[in-house]
């Protein structure tokens, strides 16, 4: 074999296959597969390939951190498109709450940030703390009306599942626990399919009331 530095045809196809896991030219040689076998064989090396790298820099991020990359799959649609259905209003709501769950939504926190701390990093609401994705979906006192309905009502519907009191108490209780509920509930396993499209409905909801909430407020 030529050495890699010589840019020939064949070593590049090697770099290639070492690249995407794929077997070497050298044994495909001895045992070539059929097309069909082998176009699958390709297409999965190369999507897995992507998919692990995709995940991986999702993970170093640290505003993807509530979004549950370890079931993802090329090919699928995230629960909060999928819930959506195409319902318009539906499909503007799950756009709102990608904005939150991808940390497109700029708050007040980030504002101070981008801004090296010039512009204060304070809730623009209640003044009480940095307004950052937690305080804005869980803590502020000016949105409290909005939020307490929808968060008893995916309490209720938890009640109604028959899910452990503790486990709910669990969520409940613990802000990075609720918020990975809210965000992206397909965290979760011990929920089933249907039990995620309800919660993603109710929480789809909250984010929007929250998002539009803020608006009216800070328009005031």
């Amino acid at each position: 074999m030529k050495d890699e530095k010589s840019g020939s045809w064949f070593t590049k196809l090697h770099n290639l296959t070492v690249i995407y896991g794929l077997p070497s030219p050298y044994d495909i040689i001895e045992n070539p597969p059929s097309k069909i076998s082998w176009n699958r064989l390709v297409n999965n090396c190369i999507n897995n390939h992507f998919l692990q790298n995709l995940k991986k820099e999702a993970k170093e991020k640290s505003s993807l951190k509530y979004i549950n990359f370890n079931d993802s799959n090329i090919g699928t649609v995230h629960n909060i498109w999928k819930s959506s259905g195409t319902d318009p209003y539906s499909v503007n709501m799950a756009a709102i709450k990608v904005k939150i769950a991808t940390g497109i939504m700029i708050l007040q926190y980030q504002r101070s940030r981008f801004s090296k701390n010039r512009i204060s990093a304070s809730c623009p609401l209640c003044n009480i703390e940095p307004e950052d994705t937690t305080h804005f979906i869980l803590k502020c006192e000016k949105l409290s009306s909005i939020r307490n309905r929808f968060i008893q009502e995916l309490k209720s519907f938890l009640v109604d599942c028959n899910k452990p009191s503790l486990l709910i108490q669990e969520l409940f209780d613990n802000e990075e626990n609720l918020l990975h509920l809210i965000i992206d509930c397909t965290s979760y396993h011990f929920l089933t399919y249907k039990e995620q499209v309800r919660i993603e409905t109710l929480t789809r909801g909250l984010c929007y009331k929250l998002y539009h909430k803020r608006l009216l407020l800070m328009s005031e």
